[in-house]
C-alpha cells in the first residue's frame, strides 16, 4: 500500500526519485524531468545564453536544469540528478578545480633556485678559500696559531654571503605590486578574485569577449528608421544611410511622423517603467526590444507611452502578446465606435501583408511594386548595419467587437520601419585598436546571425575586411572535429567572428587558442559559460551574470565593459615591468654585494669582509624592502600598450635588462675594489681605518641608491627620470633612504662599525652614485635584439577528459551505476504517470499553500516523497 505526503524541505535535502513541485518564480535547485503541468515555462538563459523562455511539455522538451528559473506556470517535476551530479552542480565542480602556477610564478621560481645555489655555491667557496688561507699561513708559512674563532668568522662570513645573495624582498616586492594593482583595478571597475590574474592578464596575446553587454550598452535603442517617406538617424550611433535617402535627423522629423509613431508603439506594448525602492528607475516587461522602442517615445519623440494608454479604457484595449513563432505583436484599441490594429513585428512578414503605406504628406497611398522593392532595400540596409529591423503597421478594421484571435491576415498600412540595435560602447573602437597596437588579438564571440556579427565586430574595430575570418558555431565545430591541429595553425590566427556560437563552442575556442601557445582571456556571464572562465588563463565574469559564472572567474567586470579589460591589460603588464624593475636592482646589488664579499674577504691581508657582517645585512635589509616599496608601486604608462606582449616562453631577465646588470655591476665592483686598493691615496684617509671602511660602506650604498633611477627603465628609455610623476613615492623611499643612511652612518658608531662623515666626504659618495646615471643613458644606447621565442604551449585538457572516467574499471562501474538509474528513473516515470491527474488550472494550488511564489529562493522546495 502506498501513500503520498507533501513536504517542505531545504534544497539541499532532495535526492534523486523525488517529485518536486514547481511555481511560477522558482529557481530550480535539481535536474528533472516533466511529469506534468499547467502552462510551464522556464527562463534557462543563464545555462544557454538564449533570451527566450521555453515552454516545457513531456514530448517536445520534457527536461529541467538546476539553475534555472521557472518563469510562467506551474507543475511537478521527477528529480534526476542532484548535487555535483546535476547539471549546475557539475560546471561548479570544474570551477573549482585549482588553476597551475602562473608564467610569471613558474619563472621567479626558476630564478629563485638559480640565485640560491649561486649564493651558496659562492659561500661554500668563500669559506673553502678563507680556511684554506688560514692554513696555508698556519702551517707553511707559521706566523701564527689555528684558533676556532677564526673559523667562526670564516663561517659568518659565508652565512652573511648567503643571506645577501638570497632575494629576500623578490616576494615583497611581488605581493606589493599585485596587492597596490589590485587596490587600483578596483577603481577601474575590475574586482580581482585571484590575485595572480593581475601579472597574468600582462601577457595576454589573445582576447575572446562577447559581444552584448561587454562590446555594446545591453540597451537595446532606436538607432534609424523610416516613416513618411523619410529616413532618418540618431546622431552619433556611426549610422549610415544610402546617399540619396535624404537622411533626417530625428529632431528634423515633422511632428506628425513622431505622433504616428508614438501611439503605435505606446498602445501595442506591455512594457513599463517601475520604480525601486532605492528611487532607481527600471524597465519591466516581456524583452528589451519593447524597452527600446518605449525608450525612443520617451526620449526621442518626447512623448509620455502612459499618457496614449490612460487616455483608452482597458476594456476597450486588447492584446496579442509577441511569441517567436509569429514574430509580431499586436493590439486592438476602440474609440468613437472604430476599432484600430496595431502591429509591430519582422518586416519580411509583415510588408507581405502591406498594401498601403503613409506618404510625406500623411496620406496613405497605394503601395506600388516599385516602393515595395524600395522598401525591402531599406530593410536589407538597416540589417546590414547590425540592426534589428521592426515594421510598424496599422489597420481599421470593420468591427468593433474584439476577435478571439489574432487577425494574422489583415491588410496593413506600413507606418515606419525602425532598426534598433544594442549600440557599442562609445570607448569601445578605441580600446579594441589599443589592444591590436599593443600585439593583443580581439575575437567577438556572440549567438548573432554572422551578418550581425561582422557589421558590429567592424564597427568595433575587430573585423578587417580581406584578411579577418568569421564563421559560425555550426561550421566552427564541423571544422575543428575534422582536422583541429589544421584548423588552429591556418584558420585560428585569423578568427575574429564566432557568430550563433554556443558556451560548449567557446570552451572550444579558449582550449585552442591556449594550444597555439597563447595567454588568452575570455569574457563570460552564463552559467554554462563557467568551464571556458576556468579554463582561460584570465577569466572574466560580468557583474550581471550568474554565480556559477562569478565562481569561475579570475576578475569580475564591475560594469560589464570591455575598456575595463584593457585597463586590466595595463595593470596587468604594468605589474610584469614593476616586479622586472625590482629583479634588475636587486640582481645588480646581489652580484656586487657577493663579488666584493669574496673578493674583498680572499684578498685581505686578514681575510675580512670590506663590509661587516651588520652591514651586509643593513645593506639586504634597507634595499629589499624600501626598494620593493619603490619599484613595485609605480603607475600603468602611456607606452605600456604600444608594445607587444611579453611572450610567456620568454626569460624574466631580458637581454636589455642583462646589459644594464652587468654594466652597472662592473662599474659599481670595479669602484669599490679601487676605493679598497686606492682610495686612502685618493682621499687622504687612513688606509684600513674606521673612516676608511665608512666611506667604502656609505659609497656602497650611494651606489645602490641613485642606480634605482636607473632600474626604472627597462627598455631604451632616454630620459632616467621620465614618467617619475607616476611615481611619486618613488622620490619619498628616496628620500627617506638616504636619510636612514644618514643616521646609520652618523650615529651608528659601533654597532654599524662607522665613523661620522664630513661634507665633502658626503659628497664625494654621492658624486660616485650620481655617475651610474649617465652609465646607465650609455648602456641603454647599446643595441640589443632580444632572442625571438614562440614554442607552443602543451595542449590543454579538455573538459571532457576531466569528467570522463580514467580506468577500465572506472568505466564498467560508470556505466553499470548509469544504467540502473535510468531503470529506476523509468519505473517512477511509469508509476507516476499511471497516478498523475488532469493538470490543475491556474489558481490556488497545493503548490500555493505550501510555500508561496518564491519558495525555492529561499532555500527551500516542495517535494512529493512515496512511502511505501
Amino acid at each position: 500500500v502506498s501513500t503520498q505526503s507533501t513536504w517542505e524541505i531545504d534544497q539541499t535535502e532532495l535526492v534523486v526519485g523525488d517529485t518536486l513541485i514547481l511555481s511560477e518564480g522558482d529557481m530550480i535547485s535539481a535536474d528533472g524531468i516533466f511529469l506534468r503541468g499547467y502552462t510551464l515555462k522556464c527562463d534557462e538563459s543563464s545555462a544557454t545564453g538564449e533570451s527566450d523562455v521555453l515552454p516545457k511539455d513531456p514530448e517536445k522538451d520534457p527536461f529541467f536544469l538546476s539553475g534555472t528559473f521557472v518563469q510562467e506556470g506551474n507543475g511537478r517535476m521527477l528529480v534526476t540528478g542532484v548535487g555535483p551530479d546535476s547539471f549546475s552542480g557539475k560546471l561548479m565542480m570544474v570551477a573549482r578545480k585549482e588553476s597551475g602556477e602562473t608564467p610569471l610564478q613558474e619563472k621567479l621560481g626558476g630564478m629563485a633556485d638559480t640565485i640560491g645555489t649561486f649564493g651558496l655555491v659562492a659561500a661554500l667557496l668563500t669559506f673553502v678559500c678563507l680556511a684554506a688561507k688560514e692554513l696555508y699561513f698556519v702551517y707553511y708559512v707559521g706566523d701564527r696559531t689555528l684558533h676556532f674563532k677564526t673559523l667562526l668568522d670564516f663561517a659568518i662570513v659565508s652565512v652573511t654571503i648567503v643571506v645577501v645573495a638570497i632575494p629576500e624582498g623578490l616576494p615583497l616586492a611581488v605581493t606589493i605590486s599585485l596587492a597596490y594593482s589590485m587596490k587600483h583595478m578596483m577603481k577601474d571597475n575590475c574586482l580581482v578574485r585571484v590575485l595572480a590574474a593581475c601579472e597574468t592578464m600582462g601577457g595576454a596575446t589573445s582576447i575572446a569577449s562577447d559581444k552584448t553587454g561587454t562590446l555594446t550598452t545591453n540597451e537595446m535603442t532606436v538607432v534609424q528608421g523610416w516613416c513618411g517617406e523619410r529616413n532618418f538617424i540618431i546622431p552619433g550611433m556611426g549610422i549610415k544611410t544610402p546617399e540619396d535617402s535624404g537622411a533626417y535627423t530625428i529632431e528634423n522629423l515633422p511632428q506628425w511622423c513622431g505622433d504616428l509613431m508614438a501611439e503605435a508603439l505606446s498602445l501595442n506594448s506591455t512594457a513599463h517603467k517601475d520604480v525601486e525602492s532605492d528611487g532607481t528607475v527600471k524597465w519591466i516587461g516581456p524583452n528589451k526590444t519593447e524597452f527600446g522602442l518605449l525608450g525612443f517615445v520617451e526620449d526621442r519623440l518626447k512623448h509620455s507611452y502612459q499618457e496614449f494608454r490612460d487616455s483608452y479604457p482597458a476594456e476597450d484595449v486588447k492584446l496579442f502578446p509577441f511569441s517567436s513563432q509569429k514574430k509580431r505583436m499586436s493590439a486592438i484599441v476602440r474609440r468613437d465606435g472604430r476599432a484600430t490594429f496595431y502591429v509591430k513585428g519582422a518586416p519580411e512578414q509583415l510588408l507581405e501583408l502591406c498594401d498601403h503605406y503613409v506618404n510625406n504628406a500623411g496620406e496613405q497611398t497605394v503601395l506600388v511594386e516599385s516602393k515595395r522593392r524600395y522598401l525591402n532595400n531599406i530593410i536589407g540596409d538597416m540589417a546590414l548595419q547590425g540592426n534589428r529591423v521592426i515594421l510598424v503597421g496599422m489597420a481599421k478594421l470593420a468591427s468593433t467587437e474584439f476577435p478571439e484571435e489574432e487577425p494574422f491576415e489583415e491588410r496593413l498600412t506600413c507606418l515606419a520601419i525602425l532598426g534598433i540595435q544594442d549600440p557599442i560602447r562609445s570607448a569601445v573602437p578605441r580600446a579594441v585598436a589599443a589592444c591590436q597596437s599593443a600585439g593583443i588579438m580581439v575575437r567577438m564571440v556572440t549567438g548573432d546571425n554572422v551578418a550581425t556579427a561582422i557589421s558590429i565586430a567592424k564597427k568595433c574595430g575587430i573585423f578587417k575586411e580581406g584578411f579577418g575570418v568569421a564563421m559560425e558555431g555550426r561550421e566552427f565545430r564541423q571544422r575543428v572535429k575534422e582536422d583541429p591541429t589544421g584548423f588552429r595553425d591556418t584558420v585560428l590566427p585569423k578568427l575574429q567572428v564566432l557568430a550563433r556560437s554556443t558556451p560548449t563552442d567557446k570552451h572550444v575556442l579558449v582550449d585552442l587558442i591556449k594550444s597555439h601557445g597563447d595567454v588568452v582571456a575570455v569574457t563570460g556571464d552564463g552559467t554554462n559559460d563557467g568551464p571556458a572562465l576556468k579554463l582561460a588563463d584570465v577569466g572574466f565574469a560580468m557583474k550581471s551574470g550568474t554565480e556559477i559564472a562569478k565562481n569561475a572567474s579570475d576578475i569580475v567586470l564591475l560594469d560589464d565593459n570591455f575598456v575595463s579589460v584593457v585597463r586590466a591589460t595595463e595593470w596587468g603588464r604594468n605589474v610584469n615591468d614593476n616586479i622586472r624593475k625590482f629583479i634588475q636592482f636587486q640582481v645588480t646589488v646581489n652580484i656586487v654585494g657577493v663579488l666584493l664579499t669574496f673578493i674583498g674577504a680572499v684578498f685581505n691581508a686578514a681575510s675580512e669582509s670590506p663590509l661587516s657582517p651588520v652591514q651586509l645585512l643593513w645593506l639586504n635589509l634597507i634595499m629589499d624592502t624600501l626598494a620593493a616599496l619603490a619599484l613595485a608601486t609605480e603607475q600603468p604608462g602611456p607606452d605600456l600598450l604600444r608594445r607587444p606582449p611579453t611572450l610567456k616562453q620568454a626569460p624574466l631577465i631580458s637581454k636589455r635588462m642583462w646589459v644594464n646588470i652587468i654594466g652597472q655591476a662592473a662599474y659599481q665592483l670595479s669602484l669599490m675594489l679601487l676605493l679598497l686598493n686606492k682610495g686612502p691615496e685618493w682621499l687622504n684617509i687612513p688606509a684600513n681605518s674606521k673612516l676608511h671602511s665608512t666611506m667604502v660602506f656609505n659609497t656602497f650604498i650611494m651606489l645602490q641608491v641613485w642606480n634605482e633611477f636607473n632600474a626604472r627603465k627597462l627598455y631604451n628609455e632616454v630620459n632616467v627620470f621620465g614618467g617619475l610623476g607616476r611615481s611619486k613615492g618613488h622620490v619619498l623611499i628616496f628620500l627617506i633612504m638616504v636619510g636612514v643612511q644618514f643616521l646609520a652612518v652618523e650615529y651608528g658608531g659601533e654597532f654599524m662599525n662607522t665613523v661620522p662623515l664630513n661634507r665633502d666626504q658626503w659628497m664625494i659618495c654621492n658624486l660616485f652614485g650620481v655617475l651610474s646615471l649617465p652609465l646607465g643613458f650609455i648602456l641603454r644606447l647599446i643595441p640589443v635584439k632580444e632572442k625571438q621565442v614562440a614554442s607552443p604551449a602543451p595542449h590543454a585538457p579538455s573538459l571532457a577528459a576531466l569528467a570522463s572516467p580514467r580506468t577500465g574499471k572506472d568505466r564498467l562501474k560508470f556505466a553499470v551505476d548509469r544504467t540502473r538509474s535510468q531503470l529506476r528513473m523509468v519505473r517512477m516515470i511509469g508509476a507516476q504517470k499511471a497516478e498523475a491527474e488532469p493538470a490543475p488550472p491556474a489558481g490556488p494550488s497545493l503548490v500555493t499553500s505550501l510555500r508561496g511564489r518564491h519558495a525555492s529562493r529561499r532555500r527551500t522546495a516542495s517535494v512529493m516523497v512515496r512511502k511505501e
